[in-house]
This record gives structure tokens, C-alpha cells and sequence, in this order.
């Protein structure tokens, strides 16, 4: 009996593991064709129908450089130190950017920005 209760367990966490992709996790599964320009992502990202949406978002609002380092925060403001004209995506949901006129920074943006029903937020 517990290996069947375990195996169901298993099977549930890993179900709802997929099923969630689409509705408020980390973009970088359910969104594809990621671009930034002058700090602004733009995806397509599945909806909760596996329909295609259009979406951008001002990482503006989602991202903050602070003590020399990008970081998620839902005040953002990393444009008033680093160049947005300069950040790139580097392996998948990593942004790259110059900062204080000559320092790279970094950040995993899959950590900052979700998916929910093909619209990209904070």
C-alpha cells in the first residue's frame, strides 16, 4: 500500500509540475522566441489553452542593480544605473547588461519573471 501511495504522490507532484508551466511559473519553459530591446522583453508564451500570445514586459519594473549587482525586485529601476541599450540574453533566461558605464551584471531573469496564461509579469 505505501508504494502505490507513494507512486501516486509522485505521479500527482510531477503532473501538476507540467500542467503548471503555462500559469505563473519561471517563462523560460512556456515562452519562446525571447528577445530584449532598450530593456524590454518580448516572448511568446503559451496560454492555459497552448495558444500563442504576444507579450512583452519593461524589465524596468521587474529588475533593480543594486550594490553592483541586478537583482529581481518588484521596484526595479535597473535602467537609472545600467545601459539598456547594452543587455542581451545570454543562455536562455540570463540578461546580460553594462552597468555604471563600463561593469557587466548579470541576473537569471527565469527567477524574476513568469508566464501567467501567456502574459509576461513581475
Amino acid at each position: 500500500m505505501q508504494l502505490t501511495l507513494s507512486s501516486l504522490f509522485t505521479a500527482l507532484a510531477l503532473a501538476l509540475s507540467l500542467a503548471g508551466s503555462a500559469f505563473g511559473d519561471s517563462y523560460g519553459d512556456s515562452c519562446h522566441n525571447q528577445r530584449i530591446s532598450r530593456g524590454v522583453l518580448h516572448a511568446e508564451c503559451l496560454d492555459r489553452d497552448d495558444g500563442r500570445v504576444q507579450t512583452q514586459l519593461d524589465l524596468n519594473n521587474c529588475v533593480a542593480f543594486q550594490s553592483g549587482r541586478l537583482g529581481c525586485d518588484g521596484h526595479g529601476g535597473f535602467a537609472d544605473d545600467c545601459d539598456v541599450n547594452t543587455c542581451l540574453l545570454v543562455g536562455g533566461t540570463t540578461m546580460n547588461c553594462i552597468c555604471e558605464q563600463r561593469y557587466p551584471a548579470v541576473v537569471n531573469l527565469g527567477r524574476c519573471i513568469q508566464n501567467d496564461n501567456g502574459q509576461l509579469g513581475c
